[in-house]
């Protein structure tokens, strides 16, 4: 009966003894063997050296959501042939830690997609200990062959999302075997160089394109670090700076004109549009010459994505830059200034083919997971919290690194 309670338990190496119940949970009184093996040399002892006055109780497991308490007298004992002594080893537990690493993984597995408060209310379990079992998982969490295979070229996401307000962190993904890979604890490109250059060698060389946003931070450093990949701007960004620019044209023909001017219809793919919505863009567009400049503009920038090849899309490119600049609108101006000095990574997507999307769902995943808590305060909980919430949901792989 008591091999069955050990099996079950997963108590194997200890001697159970008696079960008790109470409010807080289940404790199970054990004994450990008389040997123990000395952790520097791996001889094994059954020499006394001294004894626990007072037993000591470690949190083991859950049965349900219920609490599983382990209580033992600790031991020390003699070694022989180190002639030191030494304390005697928990199986499943590691040292200093007052937790089985099969309590940690289950705790970890409850706070994937609950917050710390969740957890407390559920599985009775303190935010100090979730915090210290979350903040002692390695990042990365496994090696990189299983997070970006071990062969073939891969493609890397870089884009930013917010942490606290205006405090914003780096989100780094893995497009081509859509993984997570880290998130940076600010958006400074020292962060973002030291993250790069931390990669191991074997994996820099494989990378072949970078997918970013507008922004000519990320530019350089992935320039710098990784010279040989192309960087690519991402479209969704691109065409939401159009429709950005848009708007804010909207806005000041709306403020001169005392009127209320529509945005859905200047916004919305032309193709998309209603009956109505299409007769109200043909007034807008005859009322206000710069709103149909703009939104002439911003339908150009889509048809480019539609283009087969670098080379029709080099063209299309080449067109759209020769009518922007002839403009008279100082806003087409800086606009078209802004797309010559993205030229090379606009006309990289025909190339690779790469978005951020994968990286956007990440974020929103994020998102979900930083309201389930009501926000953060600690960068590095908050990191931790974020990966482990794309975690596989098997987590055996994660108990060896517990017990280190």
């Amino acid at each position: 009966m008591k091999h069955d309670i050990r099996s079950i338990l997963g108590l194997q190496g200890y001697r159970v003894g008696s079960v008790e119940q109470a409010d807080d949970g289940d404790t199970v009184r054990v004994e450990l063997p008389e040997e123990g093996a000395c952790p520097q040399c791996g001889v094994l002892s059954g020499r006394g050296h001294q004894r626990a006055p007072r037993p000591s109780r470690l949190l083991w497991g859950f049965v349900g959501q219920r609490p599983l308490w382990v209580v033992l007298r600790r031991r020390r004992l003699w070694c022989p042939e180190c002639r030191k002594a030494f304390t005697q080893g928990l199986p499943g537990v590691a040292r200093r830690q007052r937790a089985s690493a099969l309590a940690q993984v289950a705790v970890l597995g409850a706070l994937r997609e609950q917050s710390f408060a969740a957890l407390k209310r559920s599985w009775d379990v303190s935010y100090g200990r979730a915090r210290r079992m979350l903040l002692r998982l390695p990042v990365p969490w496994c090696d990189w062959s299983l997070l970006v295979g071990t062969e073939g070229p891969i493609c890397l996401g870089i884009d930013e999302h917010s942490f606290r307000g205006k405090d914003l962190v780096i989100t780094i993904t893995c497009l081509s075997t859509h993984q997570l890979l880290a998130i940076l604890p600010n958006d400074r490109q020292a962060s973002l160089r030291t993250c790069l250059r931390g990669l191991p060698d074997e994996l820099r060389s494989r990378v072949i394109g970078v997918c970013i946003d507008l922004k000519a931070g990320f530019r350089s450093v992935v320039r710098e670090v990784l010279p040989h990949a192309h960087v690519v701007a991402d479209h969704f960004h691109v065409i939401h700076d159009a429709n950005k620019r848009l708007d804010e044209t909207r806005r000041l023909e709306q403020n001169e004109a005392k009127t209320t001017l529509p945005r859905w219809p200047l916004l919305k793919a032309q193709e998309r549009l209603t009956d109505k919505q299409r007769m109200r863009l043909m007034e807008l567009c005859a009322r206000f010459p710069a709103l149909h400049e703009h939104h002439w503009l911003k339908e150009q920038l889509r048809e480019l994505y539609r283009c087969v090849d670098h080379a029709a899309a080099e063209r299309h490119w080449h067109k759209l830059l020769v009518v922007m600049e002839a403009s008279d609108d100082a806003a087409v101006l800086l606009w078209a200034k802004t797309l010559r000095n993205w030229r090379s990574e606009i006309l990289s997507y025909f190339r690779l083919r790469i978005t951020n999307g994968f990286t956007e769902g990440c974020h929103t995943k994020i998102k979900l997971l930083k309201r389930l808590s009501y926000g953060y305060r600690n960068v590095e909980v908050y990191i931790r919290k974020m990966l482990l919430g794309f975690l596989p949901t098997s987590f055996p792989t994660l108990a060896p690194h517990l017990l280190t």
